[in-house]
């Protein structure tokens, strides 16, 4: 297991933003506006930033810290 703490905050900040913009794009303001590609990427590169947490914290504690980052 590698880690690097500052990359992996990194990682869970984009996690939070890219995970809000897609809500934004559901039911917040953007609502009834969202297109379904711009939806489908922001899924994209949440699964790509999955991949990096488990890369750099492994696969055991990568889903709790991705289950941290959703909750705040």
């Amino acid at each position: 297991m590698k880690e690097n703490t500052s990359e992996v905050v990194q990682l869970l900040d984009r996690i939070d933003q890219e995970y809000q913009a897609a809500q934004w794009a559901l039911k917040g303001l953007a609502y009834g506006t969202a297109r379904h590609d711009f939806i489908n990427e922001r899924l994209v590169n949440l699964q790509a930033l999955h991949e990096q947490i488990i890369e750099q914290v492994g696969p055991d504690a990568a889903p709790q810290l991705i289950a941290r980052a959703y909750s705040s």
